[in-house]
């Protein structure tokens, strides 16, 4: 596997262990999502600034690139990954306490101007 291939498949790695989308990587590395996107992809070599504003980003040191996947097993129980998507129907999404549910007011119960 050349450098680019290892570094595409680590970076890859590396993030959704930490449970990040490439969108909240983008952010906390101050680098564009699609720039993300090709470096995941091995579409694009990193720079070194790239290189460091990930390792920051993900909280990890540059070597963790280099660092072959069967020795980084921890990563993946420091955060744990969210669900994707909309819950299912019937199944309730966690809310905040401070909300409240505010409900629409029953049909009919408008009253007609004019009248």
């Amino acid at each position: 596997m050349d450098t680019t291939n290892h570094f595409a498949a680590r970076l890859r790695e590396l993030r959704t262990a930490k449970g990040l989308t490439q969108h909240e990587l983008a952010e906390r590395s101050g680098l564009h999502r699609q720039a993300i996107a090709k470096l995941e992809l091995a579409e694009r070599e990193p720079s070194w600034a790239s290189v460091l504003a990930l390792a920051k980003g993900l909280g990890v040191s540059i070597a963790a690139f280099e660092t072959p996947a069967e020795a980084t097993p921890a990563l993946s129980q420091e955060a744990p990954p969210r669900p994707r998507g909309r819950p299912r129907k019937g199944e309730e999404a966690p809310m905040k306490k401070d909300t409240e549910v505010i409900k629409p007011a029953p049909k009919g119960s408008r009253k007609r101007k004019g009248k």
